[in-house]
């Protein structure tokens, strides 16, 4: 803990712009080591003797959810009978498993509409750098005859619309230098995790848009399956060289109806 402590603080103290402090989560105290446009964001949690570092606040809230009720996926029935399948003896590369409840936090409303937001984010920050360039080629300066054009400058010489930037959820493009940053989820690239970022509300679009996605995949899907995945190197006798990968992929349990012809 302390090597972990003592990297934390002298990344903090090498920089102006990444601050290290301790935050309330779940009502413990966790270590958060960020940065304003999050190209740095770190929370340590401890519980128990266990360390969790992420760059997800919901991940430590479940981290010690998880530890105070005992109910971990290695607990669940699925992963029980996934594991009795494809078993440690098998002395597997990788082993990967993908539970029904994470399959199904995919498609939750949630995670698609901040999904397609972001998209629209990632989106308004390349035309921002567009729109720079071609001002560039114009010899077209901001106001305070900056290095890089704000938004406003960009806006206002006709290089972004008036109406640019005007999201649903109150965030929009600001720029810091050469930086341009989405105000809600940080700089592209590292942007806030998506079950981080919270959702009040949602405009008739967006509902009429998830409703469609919610009807087929409740029509075809009622129950979602968990997914194994094990994958194991071999050696190849006779020739050294060369190394046989072996996958095995596997949906257990499964409800065969709902996959149609491939289920045979």
């Amino acid at each position: 803990r302390s090597s972990l402590n003592a990297d934390r603080s002298k990344r903090a103290s090498g920089s102006t712009a990444v601050t290290l402090k301790t935050v309330k989560i779940g009502g413990r105290d966790v270590s958060f080591l960020s940065s304003a446009d999050n190209s740095v964001r770190s929370f340590m949690a401890e519980d128990d003797g266990y360390f969790l570092i992420t760059n997800s606040e919901t991940l430590v809230r479940r981290f010690y959810a998880v530890g105070k009720s005992g109910k971990s996926l290695a607990a669940s029935g699925s992963f029980r009978l996934s594991r009795s399948l494809v078993p440690l003896s098998r002395d597997d590369t990788i082993f990967a498993y993908f539970s029904p409840e994470m399959l199904q936090g995919l498609v939750s409303p949630e995670y698609m509409i901040e999904l397609r937001r972001r998209l629209v984010a990632d989106s308004d920050i390349s035309l921002v750098h567009l729109a720079r360039l071609a001002a560039t080629a114009e010899r077209v300066r901001g106001n305070a005859d900056e290095l890089a054009l704000g938004v406003d400058d960009l806006i206002n010489s006709g290089f972004l619309p008036v109406s640019f930037g005007n999201r649903s959820d109150g965030s929009g493009i600001v720029s810091a230098g050469d930086k341009v940053i989405d105000t809600l989820r940080g700089v592209r690239g590292t942007f806030l995790p998506i079950a981080d970022v919270k959702i009040d509300s949602v405009t008739k679009q967006e509902f009429d848009w998830y409703s469609h996605i919610a009807s087929e995949y409740s029509e075809r899907f009622p129950q979602i399956d968990p997914i194994v995945v094990a994958i194991r190197r071999e050696d190849i006798v006779g020739n050294p060289e060369m190394e046989r990968i072996a996958i095995h992929a596997e949906i257990a349990p499964l409800t065969p109806e709902k996959y149609g012809k491939w289920a045979k």
